[in-house]
């Protein structure tokens, strides 16, 4: 949200994915604010939610109200945009408010939502997001945060196959994951750099350790109530 995109005409749009209540939203108000001293953006800053889970509107709705009584910045705003279904192609009739928000958003989030549905996410071959790597702009970025990093190489794999046009990233402890869509005719192969490719293995080795334990009989333990 620095300069570069916030600067000039028109409104910098964010889509959030099983997003209630709108933390994400507050995090990019806040950091706009900061990030103009606290003189107003010159730009809109507009954040469309999406969950699976209906009930988290309202909740929506008063975090949008509350982030513009607090920082006195009526250039950001977020709204309920309705329901999702990441396990469902893009064009699945859960997902047709998302879809008409595509062809306009710059950035993406999904925060702890992709590891809970990782068998179901298997099962469709990833075709949500197949299809909205495809079909969004090209610059858009994407930021992906879980627990823990062991699916992030099937989206690697995913890439590699179907999206060679993108650029992948990690921090340090692979808990997140930063994606952005290149030149779709310029750009044949995924762009990683030397180190989050050691990562990535890194990654791989964690996956195939926890699919032994798995395999093994572990369980996690259930949790003690004193």
């Amino acid at each position: 949200l620095g300069e570069e995109n916030m600067d000039g005409e028109g409104s910098y749009n964010i889509v959030s994915l099983g997003g209630g209540p709108a933390f994400d939203f507050v995090g990019a108000g806040l950091a706009t604010t900061f990030s103009s001293s606290g003189q107003r953006a010159s730009k809109t800053l507009k954040a469309t939610i999406f969950d699976y889970e209906e009930g988290w509107a309202d909740l929506v709705e008063a975090m949008d109200d509350s982030i513009n009584k607090v920082l006195q910045q009526p250039q950001l705003s977020c709204q309920w945009g309705g329901k999702c279904d990441i396990t469902k192609p893009l064009d699945h009739v859960n997902n047709s408010e998302c879809l008409a928000e595509i062809s306009s958003t710059h950035l993406w989030i999904c925060q702890y939502c992709v590891a809970e549905n990782a068998n179901l996410l298997r099962q469709s071959n990833f075709v949500f997001f197949h299809d909205l790597f495809e079909q969004a702009q090209e610059g858009a970025i994407f930021i992906f945060t879980e627990t823990h990093p062991r699916i992030w190489p099937e989206f690697y794999n995913l890439m590699v196959e179907h999206c060679p046009y993108m650029q992948i990233g990690f921090n340090r402890n692979g808990r997140r994951m930063l994606l952005r869509k290149g030149a779709v005719n310029d750009i044949k192969s995924v762009l990683i750099s030397k180190g989050d490719e050691k990562l990535l293995s890194k990654f791989e080795n964690i996956g195939k350790d926890h699919e032994r334990k798995i395999n093994s009989g572990w369980k996690r333990q259930e949790q003690k109530f004193r």
